[in-house]
């Protein structure tokens, strides 16, 4: 993915933001840990078999903060609504 144009990312839907407050409990602590509790957005990136990337967003540059395997960062929108 590192060639990739972010462009190309966000229209295959392999990349999104997310705002931090749909991030889990747990994650948010970790965040805390990290220093980051002050970011309002975190960036995903999908990867094959539902495993995820989860990281920061700074110009065209990621920063890569955790791989999350079993999808545990981020809890599901509230009934009704649909992220991107």
């Amino acid at each position: 993915m590192e060639g990739e144009k972010l462009v190309d990312l966000l229209r295959a839907k392999r990349i999104k933001d997310i705002p931090a407050e749909h991030m889990s409990r747990g994650a948010q602590e970790r965040l805390k840990e990290l220093g980051l509790e002050e970011e309002e957005v975190f960036w995903e990136i999908r990867m094959p078999s539902k495993r995820r990337a989860w990281g920061t967003m700074r110009g065209s540059t990621f920063s890569l903060l955790w791989w999350d395997v079993k999808e545990t960062a981020c809890n599901p929108p509230p009934k009704g609504i649909k992220r991107r």
